[in-house]
C-alpha cells in the first residue's frame, strides 16, 4: 500500500488496535475481525527481548498477515538497533514504521527516518515515559508521527501513567504548527480517553480495552463516543 494515498485524518482520534493483546494462535481471524469491527489502523509491536524484556514476532508474521489487511498497517519497533530490521519490515508490507528514539545512537535517528520516508512509508518515533520530550527537537522535520508511550514499553495491560497528560501537553507545544501526528500508546480506557482527547491526540493505540472485551466493535464504538464527552477538570473549577 502506497502511503501517499493514506488519509490518516478520517476520524480524530483514530483507533489503532494493538495485536499484542490478541490470541496469537488466531491472528489471521483477529486482523480480519478488527477491520470488520471498525479499526482505522492495525498496530503491530515487534519486540526483540533486548530493548524490552519480551519477544513478540518479526517480519515474517507481518508479511503473512499483510495479505489480509486493507487498512494501514503500523509497525512499532521495540528493538535494539532498529536499523538492522527496518528494511525487512518495510519489505514485509508495513505502511507506517516507528522506532524508539532510545533504541539506537542519535546519529542514526534522522537517517533512518529519511530512509523510511524514501520508501514512501510514514516515519515515526516512539518516546518512553522517562525520556525528555526535548530530545525529539532535532528530529521534527523528518517525522510524520510520534508515539507517546503512556506506559513502559514491553507489556500490555499496564495502567496509564499520570505524568502522561503533562507530557502530551509538552509534546503538542514542541510540535507547534508542524504537520506531525500524535499517537498515544498504553493504558487507554473509557475512564481516561476523554481527557486524552481534550488535550489532543490523532490516534489512540489500544490493546486490552478492545481485545480484552467480548465485543470488539462495541468497544471501539464506546471509545469513540467517550471521546465526544466534554472533559471537565474539577481542579480548575
Amino acid at each position: 500500500m502506497n502511503t501517499e494515498n493514506i488519509n490518516i485524518q478520517q476520524k480524530t482520534p483514530l483507533i489503532a488496535p494493538s495485536i499484542l493483546s490478541a490470541d496469537f494462535s488466531n491472528l489471521k481471524e483477529t486482523v480480519i475481525k478488527l477491520q470488520e469491527s471498525g479499526a482505522d489502523i492495525l498496530h503491530f509491536d515487534v519486540m526483540d527481548g533486548i530493548f524490552v524484556p519480551h519477544l513478540s514476532f518479526g517480519p515474517k508474521l507481518v508479511a503473512d498477515l499483510r495479505k489480509y489487511i486493507t487498512i494501514p498497517l503500523a509497525v512499532h519497533l521495540m528493538v535494539g538497533r532498529p536499523e538492522r530490521i527496518t528494511a525487512a519490515i518495510a519489505e514485509a508490507g508495513a505502511d507506517m514504521i516507528s522506532f524508539h528514539i532510545e533504541s539506537t545512537d542519535r546519529e542514526y535517528v534522522v537517517p533512518m527516518l529519511r530512509d523510511i520516508k524514501r520508501r514512501k512509508l510514514k516515519a515515526g518515533l516512539a518516546i518512553s515515559p522517562d525520556t525528555s520530550i526535548k530530545v525529539l527537537t532535532n528530529c521534527l522535520d523528518s517525522l510524520d508521527y510520534i508515539i507517546l508511550m503512556s506506559v513502559y514499553p514491553g507489556s500490555s495491560g499496564q495502567q496509564l501513567l499520570e505524568k502522561t497528560y503533562d507530557r502530551l501537553t509538552q509534546l503538542k507545544a514542541l510540535i507547534g504548527d508542524r504537520d506531525i501526528k500524535i499517537e498515544i500508546d498504553g493504558g487507554i480506557t473509557l475512564d481516561n480517553v476523554a481527557q486524552i482527547k481534550a488535550i489532543g491526540v490523532d490516534t489512540i493505540i489500544s490493546g486490552n480495552c478492545i481485545l480484552g472485551s467480548t465485543d470488539w466493535k462495541q468497544a471501539m464504538i464506546d471509545l469513540r463516543e467517550k471521546q465526544l464527552e466534554e472533559y471537565i477538570d474539577i481542579d480548575d473549577e
